[in-house]
C-alpha cells in the first residue's frame, strides 16, 4: 500500500512536470478516492491518514471489502478543523 502511495505521488509529480497546468489528475477528480488519494487530497502521509481516520472518524463509504471517500467529505473535515486566530487581525 506504501508502494501504490509512492507510484500515486510520482504520477502527479510527472503529470504536473510534463503540463502546463497545476491541476491534479482527472482520477483523483472521480467522485470517490482511494485511501491514498484521500490522504493525497488532504496533503498527507499514509500512516497520518490512518492515524486521523481513526482518531477523527473521517467517514467513509463501503463498496465490498474497499473503503473509499468523498471529497465533500473531505472538505468538511478540513473545514470543520480550521482555526481562525482573530489576533492577527
Amino acid at each position: 500500500q506504501e508502494l501504490q502511495f509512492q507510484q500515486i505521488m510520482l504520477m502527479m509529480k510527472e503529470f504536473l512536470m510534463h503540463s502546463n497546468q497545476t491541476e491534479i489528475p482527472a482520477r483523483t477528480k472521480s467522485p470517490l478516492l482511494t485511501r491514498a488519494e484521500a490522504a493525497i487530497y488532504l496533503g498527507l502521509s499514509l500512516r497520518t491518514f490512518d492515524r486521523l481516520r481513526h482518531e477523527l472518524s473521517i467517514p467513509y463509504v463501503r463498496l465490498g471489502r474497499r473503503r473509499r471517500y468523498l471529497p465533500t467529505d473531505l472538505d468538511a473535515l478540513i473545514y470543520d478543523h480550521r482555526i481562525v486566530d482573530e489576533s492577527d487581525d
